[in-house]
């Protein structure tokens, strides 16, 4: 498990709110979200705005979308520029009303290697994606994948009212 970054303070990043924190967190404020994926099973877990959930649903509705093939092939994914990609034609035009012009799809993986999600970073220019927020993500990667392997082996019960 990872403990909260030095100066922060909070929720702990090993649960949904702490996720979305560091995600929150990296550099250049890229909307961001972690989805779960487990055979057929897709969830939204956390994302850095209502927006970024927003944009997370619409790679979960299309069949074909970056965050779709990262789960089924656990290979990373880097669009510097939806307008000049042909590459998921629909989700890529999706995306793009929300005001997206870069995406990078990053597999989450247990211990076995098998995928349990993505983390998906959108920037509103092409090109944004950069060095620094490349180098952020390793540990906001690690606590996005604690979390979705502690959500595999306990997942939350839906409450009945």
């Amino acid at each position: 498990m990872h403990s909260d970054p030095p100066g922060r303070t909070g929720a702990s990043p090993v649960s949904a709110a702490g996720v979305a924190a560091l995600l929150r967190a990296l550099p250049g404020s890229p909307m961001a979200g972690v989805t779960a994926h487990g055979g057929t099973v897709l969830e939204i877990v956390a994302a850095t705005t209502h927006r970024a959930r927003m944009v997370e649903e619409a790679q979960l509705l299309h069949p074909d979308s970056p965050a779709r093939e990262v789960a089924a092939t656990g290979v990373p994914i880097v669009i510097t520029d939806l307008a000049g990609s042909s590459r998921w034609p629909g989700c890529g035009a999706e995306l793009r009303l929300w005001g997206v012009q870069a995406v990078q799809c990053q597999p989450l993986s247990d211990d076995d290697g098998s995928v349990v999600g993505v983390l998906s970073i959108y920037t509103p220019a092409a090109n944004g994606l950069s060095e620094e927020l490349a180098d952020a993500l390793h540990p906001v990667c690690r606590c996005a994948t604690d979390l979705l392997q502690i959500r595999r082996r306990n997942p939350p019960r839906l409450r009945r009212d």
